[in-house]
């Protein structure tokens, strides 16, 4: 994830911005759909759109970097992410491996600790941390990469790589990096034809067209979720129909209201699973069954709002940019 907070308004770009105010909201949404208990067939269907939907960060990322490329320089910047983005995945990340240290201790505490940060293995949404510090560590190759015009053709190759190839089911963070790392180019090459890209976003057609390819797949998947080509580009196609939706909002409060997801969004990241992981314990002892698709729907807002309360009241106690280091927004 790049952090937004860090760009200036004439860097900003809005359809960017809300698109991952819309990203967080399939990520929260696709934790709370569990796969088992009632429901099976409508919780399926729903999983196949909000599944693995974090590749919008990578998109976004992606984007992000070539956007802001032009002022790269690789110690600030990586030093940068290790503030904003590994400082807080270490804090956030304390209280559950202190949790599992306790509760599943191994010979060595210390190597299963850092096991547990190098593959993010220990919370769910985590793994997703070790794999983009893996991006920020190797943009000096991909700067130099970039400048060759063989960059943006080899995007078939990757695309095409993570269409025949299955998510994978690890932590390994090469593996993943390798998968992932289509989502981050595919980001830097609309970037790079961004003019084209909000031509396209301009014509009705082209939306039609995507949405319609979009649901053709989706209905293929429903009748057969195992073929994994489709899935990719399900979610690739879902992903430029977010954007190109954002592109065109202009009401005020949907603007403000995933305006403030996305600053949040970081934040919101880290500490969502905390919080679904804390009121299913709850709801247990009170005989719910907390993989309900009903108690999803109803938990979902409840997820989002005490995530951003624990955000903003980070913020009142130790500072608006202080905050960062802990939660990361």
């Amino acid at each position: 994830m790049e952090n937004i907070e860090f760009m200036s308004s004439k860097e900003r770009i809005q359809y960017i911005h809300l698109f991952r105010g819309v990203a967080i909201l399939f990520i929260v949404m696709s934790h709370l759909i569990w796969s088992t208990g009632d429901h099976p067939e409508i919780k399926r269907s729903i999983r196949l759109i909000l599944s693995n939907s974090t590749i919008f960060f990578l998109i976004i990322s992606g984007f992000l970097f070539e956007h802001l490329s032009n002022n790269y320089k690789p110690a600030p910047y990586i030093i940068k992410k290790i503030k904003f983005i590994l400082l807080p995945y270490i804090f956030c990340s304390i209280p559950i491996i202190v949790f599992l240290l306790i509760r599943s201790p191994e010979q060595n505490l210390s190597t299963q600790a850092l096991n547990y940060l190098f593959t993010g293995s220990h919370l769910g949404p985590f793994w997703y941390i070790p794999v983009i510090m893996a991006f920020f560590l190797i943009s000096p190759l991909i700067i130099f990469l970039k400048q060759f015009k063989i960059f943006q053709v080899a995007l078939i190759f990757t695309l095409l790589y993570s269409i025949i190839s299955k998510r994978p089911e690890s932590y390994n963070v090469i593996y993943n990096l390798t998968y992932y790392f289509v989502f981050f180019h595919l980001g830097i090459v609309m970037a790079l034809h961004r003019n084209t890209i909000e031509k396209w976003f301009g014509q009705k057609i082209i939306l039609a067209m995507m949405s319609v390819a979009w649901v053709i797949i989706y209905f293929s998947l429903v009748n057969n979720a195992s073929f994994a080509p489709l899935r990719t580009i399900q979610l690739i196609l879902l992903g430029f129909i977010l954007m190109n939706i954002c592109y065109h909002i202009n009401d005020w409060y949907l603007i403000k209201s995933l305006s403030l997801l996305a600053e949040y969004s970081f934040g919101i990241y880290f500490l969502h699973q905390y919080i679904i992981n804390a009121l299913a314990i709850i709801v247990s002892k009170f005989g719910i069954n907390y993989q309900n698709l009903f108690y999803s729907i109803i938990i979902y807002p409840i997820v989002l709002l005490v995530s951003i309360f624990l955000i903003y009241t980070t913020k009142q106690i130790v500072g608006q940019k202080t905050s960062r280091y802990f939660v990361g927004s």
